[in-house]
């Protein structure tokens, strides 16, 4: 499964508006409501920078779909998303898309394509509606409204959820739809967000491992102390000098340590890594420490 941390697509999606605003005082209807049937869906679906193609996503021999049209994307609506994907990855017998509504497809389709570069979706891809900021006539798509989610059995729909500003609130009434559709007991919310934080934290410490500058060390620690030098955004004086007292700490005055020390600055100087002028300095120091 593909995923990114939800902090750092937010930042890509936040924001973003398709077409409309919300408006939270009037009472919303938007696509089609319950007992009724899904019309065939034609959009661009973009599963890659290079894989972009016409197709139609929905069809008689569904079993079950969900289907999330967006207006506007924002920060707590990624997070709904995520949660939502969570769940949808497991479900074998469900398709799932997210469709974006835009009066400008060429733009949109280019943002979407940058969002691809770094995937988030292994269940519901992106696609673009060719139908325009109103959607397909059929469906009575309310463009005033930053989400619609339907929900359908054998393409009938059984869960219809509008949403003006859509957040992680949104999650436990949506999944109990999807879980009723299913056949399934209801998800609990919070047992998913642990779970997601689980798996964060484990593509995380993977990713660190895997670092070139970690591989490099001749000690987990110390090369975990060198990551939080050398690797993120917010490498500051205060912190490479924190970390270089660390390192100088984890040494002591083990000959063998600060040997190992030594070595490994003078190889992630030697790297072609990208480093700041501060982690370079203190790099340089540590080299000379043997």
């Amino acid at each position: 499964m593909r995923y990114l941390a939800s902090a750092a697509l937010a930042i890509v999606m936040a924001g973003v508006s398709f077409a409309g605003a919300a408006s939270a005082e009037d009472e919303l209807f938007s696509g089609p409501q319950p007992g009724e049937a899904l019309a065939p869906l034609k959009v661009l679906q973009v599963t890659s920078p290079k894989k972009v193609e016409e197709l139609e996503i929905v069809d008689e021999e569904g079993d079950f779909t969900m289907l999330i049209f967006l207006h506007k994307i924002s920060e707590p609506g990624v997070g709904l998303m995520m949660h939502l994907e969570w769940y949808a990855h497991r479900q074998d017998k469900l398709s799932s898309h997210y469709v974006l509504l835009t009066d400008d497809r060429d733009k949109t389709e280019q943002i979407v394509k940058r969002w691809s570069g770094v995937p988030l979706f292994a269940k519901s891809p992106m696609c673009i509606s060719l139908d325009g900021p109103d959607g397909p006539g059929p469906y009575g798509l309310n463009r005033n409204v930053a989400m619609t989610i339907l929900i359908a059995k054998d393409n009938k729909v059984v869960g219809n959820h509008v949403l003006t500003q859509p957040n992680l609130t949104d999650a436990p009434k949506i999944l109990g739809s999807l879980a009723d559709a299913l056949g399934k007991p209801k998800p609990p919310s919070d047992k998913i967000r642990s779970e997601m934080r689980a798996a964060r934290q484990k593509r995380r410490n993977t990713a660190r491992r895997n670092h070139p500058i970690f591989k490099l060390a001749s000690n987990a620690q110390l090369g975990e102390l060198m990551l939080s030098m050398t690797v993120g955004e917010r490498i500051t004086e205060e912190r490479v000098a924190a970390v270089e007292k660390q390192m100088t700490k984890w040494a002591g005055d083990d000959a063998e340590r600060k040997a190992a020390l030594a070595k490994y600055a003078k190889s992630v100087l030697r790297g072609k890594f990208e480093l700041n002028r501060y982690a370079r300095e203190s790099l340089e120091k540590l080299a000379k420490k043997e």
